[in-house]
């Protein structure tokens, strides 16, 4: 009677101890998710800094939690980065309108569409006036709006960390693909030709018999 009493008394700690558990699990992984996006503060720094000094996650932190640069890539690498912007795409409103005129003419000469691009365009000078206040060197890409709404920056490698801090509420950061550059090597086709462009087999070995 004692041994099922005891029994019934240590499961009933161990799932209190589980509930705990999953709790904190709950409450720190959201938190964790959070701060891969970067969002920025323009009064206390980014989520990154702030979420970190209030549950202390760094220990926890790898490439499913938060986005970072191969070790491949040097401090000094040129890399492209696409910042991508929380809004509606021109795509997305054109499905949601009337249809009334092409995609292509809806793209190019409806309001709505004018509107992303502005929005896409006045993020992209914030971000870009942010960067110039931390001496971070870039160079301006493409601007997105049909698909997605973005623009593409290329900054050095070892900037990309203090990019990502930079960036405002919604927008995150994708980063374009490396690949080794190829190297173009001048190949010299010698063939064996007469002056009107018939192959001369008379070295060929064959001379038709048998």
């Amino acid at each position: 009677m004692k041994k099922t009493r005891l029994f019934k008394a240590l499961r009933s700690a161990l799932s209190v101890s589980m509930a705990a558990a999953l709790l904190a699990g709950a409450l720190i992984v959201p938190a964790m998710r959070i701060g891969s996006n970067a969002l920025a503060d323009e009064n206390n720094g980014s989520y990154i800094e702030r979420l970190d000094q209030q549950f202390g996650y760094s220990q926890y932190l790898d490439s499913s939690v938060m986005f970072k640069l191969p070790e491949s890539i040097g401090d000094e690498q040129e890399i492209s980065v696409i910042v991508t912007v929380d809004n509606i795409s021109i795509l997305d409103a054109y499905e949601k309108s009337d249809k009334a005129m092409s995609f292509t003419d809806y793209a190019l000469k409806s309001n709505t569409a004018s509107d992303i691009k502005n929005t896409v365009a006045q993020k992209k000078q914030a971000l870009l006036k942010s960067l110039d206040e931390k001496n971070i060197a870039y160079s301006e890409g493409e601007e997105y709006s049909a698909i997605l709404c973005g623009f593409e920056l290329v900054i050095k490698g070892g900037d990309f960390e203090n990019t990502c801090k930079s960036l405002g509420k919604g927008m995150g950061v994708i980063l374009g693909e490396e690949y080794e550059r190829c190297e173009t090597k001048l190949v010299e086709n010698e063939v064996n030709v007469f002056d009107t462009g018939i192959f001369d087999s008379s070295d060929s070995g064959f001379d038709g018999s048998g």
